[in-house]
């Protein structure tokens, strides 16, 4: 059983890495991961040896220092961190200077590397210790990538995924905002505006993470539910 999940996950990896795959494609080979990494849980060799296996065909792509194999790179660790961010967490660590990958990618004019390391950010904004750093190196990049009038609507989602992460990191408490007051309310108006616009079933699952975080700020649900005013008093009869 080992030998065959290793078999899969050098496969399914491989695949990611050699071709361009949609995102449908991706969201399927995720839920896979996720069910090998369930099944390695229950030996602590297997769990070590899925984690070693993931970095071996990962992480020499994403210190190659060549933008397509980092790019490779970072669509397969996309797809661990999907089918289980503990596993590419693991991987991860392994990783040298991959903020400085992710800032490469971001500021490359071709879709496909923004999106990569878009979507890496998006995913790895989720750990709240991951968050603080990317914040501090890629939150920027971000908002000047998601300005561009120029850059296409998938990379626009993902760039807002992980800056709606970055406000919300703080968890309400003024003293670790690590973004702008009112970040939160500025985002939630771009969010709006896609919500209005008929969105696809990709679309909305972009949408719906971004409000998922941004409505921690009490400010945002404010503003996402109109306040109506309230019905007069009148005294009852007894």
């Amino acid at each position: 059983e080992e030998l065959l999940m290793k078999e899969t996950m050098k496969n399914l990896l491989q695949m990611v890495i050699d071709e361009r795959i949609s995102y449908e494609q991706s969201q399927q080979l995720s839920i896979i991961v996720s069910k090998i990494w369930t099944r390695a849980r229950i030996n602590d060799r297997w769990t070590l040896n899925f984690v070693k296996q993931c970095s071996a065909l990962i992480n020499p792509r994403l210190v190659s220092g060549e933008p397509d194999h980092q790019m490779c790179g970072l669509r397969a660790l996309n797809i661990v961190l999907q089918g289980s961010f503990e596993a590419g967490g693991d991987v991860i660590k392994d990783v040298q200077d991959l903020y400085r990958v992710l800032s490469k990618l971001l500021t490359s004019p071709e879709k496909e590397k923004q999106t990569a390391a878009a979507e890496t950010v998006a995913l790895m904004a989720s750990d709240k210790k991951m968050c603080y750093n990317l914040a501090s190196q890629c939150f920027n990049l971000l908002k000047t990538l998601y300005k561009n009038p120029d850059i296409e609507k998938d990379v626009k989602l993902r760039t807002l995924v992980g800056m709606s992460k970055m406000t919300a990191s703080s968890g309400g408490d003024i003293h670790q905002k690590i973004v702008a007051e009112g970040a939160g309310q500025r985002l939630h108006k771009q969010v709006k505006q896609y919500l209005l616009s008929e969105p696809t079933e990709d679309v909305k699952k972009w949408v719906f993470e971004a409000l998922a975080y941004l409505t921690i700020d009490a400010e945002v649900k404010f503003d996402l539910i109109p306040v109506q005013p309230c019905p007069t008093l009148l005294p009852v009869s007894l």
